[in-house]
């Protein structure tokens, strides 16, 4: 007997048609409707894709007999709709980020326990076998000391001009932190956890915009660790690179992943060595190489589709997905405030405090050039 279908459905044909297409190719999947409020477009994907159920009001689009929703449409809406779909009986895989403000964010999660439904976030590093190899491997160094975190990119004032939600506080919540950075906020704290401060720098360098398009921030871990992190969309050429060092070594990943580990603690030759110029033995760096794997959107969604079948948690969980919100709002709060600030965050004074950005009240540094 063929198993039945997961009957899916689509909202928002931006991301969403990219989603469809890896959905299309997967035989155990139905997709029944999809949803957009641009008309042509949705009869133009309806088409493309052989789907005859076609929404413009999501309302009566989350009605439709089905298992699970893809949520891909711009962030304030995340937070509504996700909940909408989750009290409809649906798993719910939601573009990133999972919502504007981490309170935000933590009442979807537990409106998804509450109904016995899942949320799925949509980063899809997490099945990058280079970012998996890096997450292995950082346990070999011991405790961790210090990390760096770069990733600068470019976008344009054409990109931001092309969605009346891009680049302000009420539509996007924040610029490249929350929409580009999120990924590699959202691997920094897979790699090496949450921090316990933050202490942050974002401004509106280039762009006509709201928001901030370039920003560095220190994280303070429990242990005293520290990472710097920087992220830019005025950069050109583009580029992404990650350092870690620990008692027991050092991991380089910027496109390729270098690896040098001790023969013993340097934290214990720190405090054993007689010597005043005293140094540990030379270490060698090693090239290391994850198997080839096929990754990328495409995986993710297959993960969520088989976790519904199986009945288990997505590879990357609405739980998980709260993480990296918090930092965004975190990195924030802490340039508005011009102070460090203690995770987890005050949820009711980052609301408060996004509410006066979205009115005016309060800014972050913009160049007197803008």
């Amino acid at each position: 007997m063929q198993p039945e279908k997961v009957r899916v459905g689509v909202v928002g044909l931006g991301m969403g048609r990219v989603h469809l297409g890896n959905l299309k190719a997967m035989e155990e999947v139905e997709v029944v409707a999809i949803c957009d409020i641009n008309e042509e477009v949705l009869k133009k994907v309806g088409e493309e894709f052989q789907v005859k159920k076609l929404f413009t009001d999501f309302e009566k689009f989350i009605t439709e007999d089905m298992d699970a929703v893809f949520i891909c449409t711009p962030h304030f809406l995340h937070h509504e709709q996700v909940i909408a779909a989750l009290r409809s009986n649906k798993h719910v895989f939601c573009e990133k980020p999972l919502a504007i403000t981490v309170r935000e964010a933590e009442e979807m999660v537990s409106v998804a326990n509450e109904v016995g439904k899942e949320i799925a976030v949509g980063f899809q590093r997490r099945t990058n076998p280079k970012d998996k190899l890096v997450k292995e491997l950082i346990p070999e160094l011991g405790e961790i000391s210090r990390a760096l975190y770069e990733t600068c990119g470019l976008r344009t004032q054409a990109y931001y001009d092309s969605g009346a939600w891009r680049g302000t506080w009420w539509g996007e919540g924040g610029g490249v932190l929350i929409n580009q950075a999120v990924h590699d906020l959202d691997v920094c704290q897979w790699w090496i956890g949450m921090p316990k401060y933050v202490m942050g720098w974002a401004e509106t360098f280039a762009h006509k915009i709201e928001t901030e398009d370039l920003v560095s921030a220190i994280f303070v871990y429990e242990n005293g660790a520290q990472m710097l992190f920087q992220a830019s969309l005025v950069n050109h050429p583009s580029l992404t690179r990650f350092e870690v060092s620990g008692e027991r070594g050092c991991i380089i990943y910027d496109g390729n992943i270098r690896f040098a580990k001790t023969e013993a603690s340097i934290l214990d030759f720190i405090s054993s060595c007689e010597e005043a110029w005293g140094k540990p033995p030379e270490v060698k760096w090693q090239d290391v190489q994850p198997a080839q794997e096929s990754w990328g959107h495409a995986e993710l969604v297959k993960d969520f589709i088989s976790s519904i079948v199986e009945g288990r948690k997505p590879l990357v969980s609405g739980e998980e997905g709260v993480k990296s919100v918090e930092l965004v709002n975190a990195i924030i709060m802490s340039t508005v405030l011009r102070q460090p600030v203690e995770l987890p965050i005050d949820r009711e004074g980052y609301d408060a405090l996004i509410e006066e950005l979205r009115s005016g009240k309060r800014s972050i540094y913009r160049r007197p050039t803008l």
